[in-house]
Formats: structure tokens, C-alpha cells, sequence
């Protein structure tokens, strides 16, 4: 914000009557505000460094304080949001497993009624098939897996 008689007009502007054609409005004028570029370096770095917050501490008091205090607050930040993907990528794989078996359980159930009604090939069939796709969907997942920690040692 700026501070009191940064705005106000120039002496030239605010005592001329016939500035672009306007009427005289007393205290009327175009504003000036002084601007004070500061170069600023952002990088990917932890905090600034001694250097750095001795410039901010003579630009304000309790600037090092306040940066500190938001490096603190960022991290606690990162570190909550990291946990709540964690959290979240864990509930989503015990959700696909609770799946995974109540297909399972259905398919066994639905081949057992099947053979316990006299349809010995088609109970067959349905529970073996069950079996087998459930062996290569978990097969899959494994090999999917190991080729993700295979990359992730090559990228090291």
C-alpha cells in the first residue's frame, strides 16, 4: 500500500486549470507513485542465504523471523500433504484388493452352486477361470512392479 503523499499530484498538474481539457477540480490530478525495482533470484533452494537475511533484516526488523517461520510452515505443509497421498494411494490399494476378493469369493460361489446343481463342466469352468484370471492379474501387478523398481535403480 502506498504510503501518505505517494499518490499525491504533481504541483504542475494540480495548479493548471486547462490540464487535457478538464475543468479545475481543486486537488485533482494524475498520480504519481514511486516505484522501487528490486531484483529478485528465485531458485529452488531451501532458505536464503546469511547474506540474504541480513539484507531482508535491514529492509525489516523481523523479515529472517518471518521467513523462518514460513520455511517451517511450508515444510510442515509439504510433509501433510505428502502423508495425506500416502494415506490416500494405500486406501485406494486395500479398496482394490477388498474388490479383487469379494470377485473372487463370487465367482468361487457362483462355480460351486453350479457344480452342486449337476453342472459339473460349466462350475468347473467358472471357478478355474476365476482362479486363473485372478493368478495373471496378480502375476501382472508383481511384474509391473518389479520393472517400476528396476527403473527407479537405474535412475540412481
Amino acid at each position: 500500500m502506498p504510503s501518505e503523499g505517494e499518490l499525491d499530484p504533481p504541483d504542475a498538474l494540480a495548479s493548471s486549470s486547462d490540464a487535457a481539457g478538464f475543468p479545475h477540480i481543486s486537488g485533482a490530478g494524475v498520480g504519481l507513485r514511486q516505484v522501487r525495482v528490486v531484483p529478485a533470484l528465485y531458485a529452488e533452494r531451501t532458505l536464503p542465504s546469511a547474506q540474504e537475511l541480513a539484507g531482508y533484516r535491514h529492509a525489516a526488523r523481523l523479515a529472517p523471523r518471518i521467513i523462518l517461520e514460513e520455511f517451517a510452515a511450508e515444510g510442515a505443509h509439504r510433509r501433510q500433504v505428502e502423508l495425506e497421498i500416502v494415506r490416500a494411494e494405500n486406501a485406494r490399494a486395500n479398496r482394490g484388493q477388498v474388490f479383487a476378493l469379494l470377485v473372487l469369493l463370487a465367482g468361487m460361489a457362483v462355480g460351486g452352486w453350479l457344480v452342486m446343481s449337476g453342472h459339473d463342466w460349466a462350475g468347473t469352468v467358472v471357478a478355474g477361470g476365476n482362479l486363473v484370471g485372478m493368478a495373471a492379474l496378480f502375476l501382472r501387478v508383481r511384474r509391473g512392479r518389479a520393472r517400476d523398481d528396476e527403473g527407479q535403480e537405474k535412475d540412481r
